[in-house]
């Protein structure tokens, strides 16, 4: 079952959160009462860890039942974001702005894969510049290079 809207169990990082009164029925068929709302800003990243870009999941879910994070695509698919895919690269959807987020990560199943994407939790957006003045991948170096 796919997902009807972001969701999450875990609130750290969260922004602009609200109470709220939703159900969720996640593939098991069990409701689950989500009872806060708010945003996730993270890093968009590729299969491999680089940064492509910061953005903001908005109108996220929240309960401790919530198993996995999911971002819902049918909820970007009805605010007009479109769909691409490629059968060894995964899938993409875009905005009319040129906003792109790629599913890039393939997890084979027994008779198929589900196709995921790597987002991490940063800062909230009005620290977002510190974060992104961090390098972007670990350097490695003796310590008396690093106090030079």
């Amino acid at each position: 079952m796919p997902a009807s809207c972001n969701s999450s169990g875990c609130m750290d990082g969260a922004t602009n959160v609200k109470d709220c009164n939703d159900e969720v029925i996640p593939a098991n068929g069990l409701v689950i009462k989500q009872l806060k709302v708010g945003n996730i800003p993270c890093a968009k990243l590729d299969k491999y860890g680089n940064h492509v870009n910061y953005t903001n999941i908005t109108s996220v879910k929240f309960s401790k039942q919530n198993t996995f994070n999911l971002f819902s695509a049918n909820n970007a698919l009805e605010h007009d974001w479109m769909a691409t895919r490629n059968r060894d690269n995964g899938w993409a959807i875009e905005n009319e702005a040129g906003w792109i987020v790629k599913f890039d990560i393939k997890i084979s199943t027994g008779t198929s894969c589900i196709w995921c994407g790597y987002f991490k939790r940063v800062e909230a957006p009005e620290k977002k510049d510190l974060v992104a003045a961090a390098p972007q991948k670990p350097i490695k170096m003796p310590i008396m290079k690093a106090h030079y």
